[in-house]
């Protein structure tokens, strides 16, 4: 199957990110006027790699676009299965992506260190030839990652909105809301109210025989995907990330974020997500006191779900 996409990424990230930008636009997925943010380089520009550098990097993202056709298409088999069944209307289908792009190097590094390159070349051929084999290990890097995530900034493990906004797609026919695309925000802590709400099952509180439950943060999209109201979380919701020292927080339309350098100022930032979802803008200096007030909600964050801060967070090379 990756012989299917050869050299459809010969052109490099670059080229794919505006190509991808405007089948997004197309599609309306994104607005038409939308202001991308630019591409930040954590490592070499395209034309700057040797030739054998710019075929493995097309070559892990020929095999990531066929690890995707094939997902794709094992997905289609369980979708068949429960039709065939008589089964999928009476079936609440939730698919949704991880969290921003990339990943493989920024989930190995915590566990093995620096060394992780030199383990990956003792026990993996990653070879141009054997990349997409069973006994490689690969990932086609940040570049190719803010083509994933455009228009947004960054990828994963950064509390930007290209490492915490993802697709997430609904089908269940005995809601009213269908094929409608929304901007609306929602969270992954969402999803445990919203199937407790559609079973018809209520969340024990907090206890359950004795045993202390944790309280559920999210709030159920029922109300949302029925039609009854127009959003699920208002203005007034407080929602916050950290990770790798890198921390973030919202409430409603706007966001601060604090990334530390290199790749980021290591200062608290201020966007308006509705007029500027690629986090280009920074509003800090002219709204210190929309500012001051979220970061007092990020303190009220971390007091309540005890976010202990590195002192020197993960960079990846």
């Amino acid at each position: 199957m990756v012989e299917k996409y050869r050299g459809r990424y010969d052109a490099g990230p670059e080229v794919l990110r505006l190509e991808r930008l405007e089948k997004l636009k197309k599609l309306g997925l994104i607005e038409a006027d939308v202001e991308p943010h630019p591409l930040i380089q954590l490592s070499a520009q395209w034309d700057a790699l040797s030739d054998e550098q710019r075929q493995i990097s097309a070559r892990a993202m020929e095999v990531y676009a066929a690890m995707v056709e094939r997902m794709d298409w094992n997905i289609g088999r369980v979708v068949d299965y429960l039709r065939q069944q008589g089964q999928l209307d009476n079936t609440f289908i939730l698919f949704m992506s991880d969290n921003g792009a990339e990943g493989a190097l920024l989930e190995a590094f915590p566990k093995f260190g620096p060394q992780l390159l030199t383990y990956l070349n003792q026990h993996y051929d990653n070879s141009l030839d054997n990349i997409g084999r069973a006994n490689s290990y690969v990932w086609y890097g940040p570049n190719w990652a803010q083509v994933a995530t455009a228009p947004s900034r960054l990828f994963k493990a950064f509390t930007t909105e290209g490492g915490i906004r993802v697709p997430a797609l609904v089908h269940y026919p005995q809601l009213p809301l269908k094929g409608q695309i929304s901007h609306g925000f929602g969270t992954v802590m969402d999803i445990t109210p919203t199937i407790l709400d559609l079973a018809g099952v209520r969340h024990p509180g907090k206890q359950w025989h004795g045993k202390p439950v944790a309280p559920v943060r999210g709030k159920s999209w029922l109300g949302f995907l029925s039609g009854e109201t127009a959003h699920v979380h208002d203005e007034h919701t407080v929602t916050g990330w950290e990770l790798f020292g890198r921390r973030a927080i919202r409430q409603g339309q706007w966001k601060a974020v604090y990334i530390p350098g290199p790749v980021g100022p290591a200062t608290w930032q201020l966007y308006d997500l509705g007029n500027d979802p690629g986090e280009i803008h920074d509003l800090a200096s002219s709204q210190p006191q929309r500012l001051s007030a979220l970061i007092e909600h990020w303190q009220q964050y971390v007091d309540e779900t005890g976010v202990i801060l590195s002192e020197s967070p993960f960079q990846p090379d």
